[in-house]
């Protein structure tokens, strides 16, 4: 168990997972993944193997990433397809809201200079 959750926790899998049993002088290899999620160049974990004679061990699990390598690992893990959606959802109602407050500033411009040609909005004395 990692931190107690399981298997998967944390982006750190452990492979394989499940109970097994080894006899004395048996060895077994045991697979570690991590995937970062890029908020920590440092994480601190503890894994648990539960015995049958010596009852629960803990092992620490350090984990560190070069500070400066998050912003590039970041930056080429591929987006999942809501990350996708939400980016172009986004450009999308951007684009909408800008093509609308365009078209009111220039209707709102263009119809104050035709005001202002026809002479309705020529003030003076003529007006009143």
């Amino acid at each position: 168990r990692i931190q107690g959750r399981g298997c998967k926790a944390y982006g750190v899998a452990i492979d394989p997972c499940g109970h097994f049993v080894l006899h004395p002088g048996e060895q077994m290899d045991l697979r570690m993944h991590y995937i970062p999620d890029f908020s920590t160049s440092l994480l601190h974990l503890s894994l648990s193997v539960h015995t049958a004679d010596q009852g629960i061990l803990q092992f620490p699990i350090e984990i560190t990433l070069p500070h400066e390598m998050l912003a590039p690992l970041y930056n080429s893990a591929p987006c999942t397809l809501l990350e996708n959606c939400a980016r172009w959802a986004t450009v999308l109602f951007s684009g909408v809201l800008g093509l609308y407050t365009l078209k009111a500033l220039y209707f709102d411009f263009f119809l104050v200079d035709v005001q202002q040609m026809l002479g309705k909005g020529a003030s003076g004395p003529e007006g009143v």
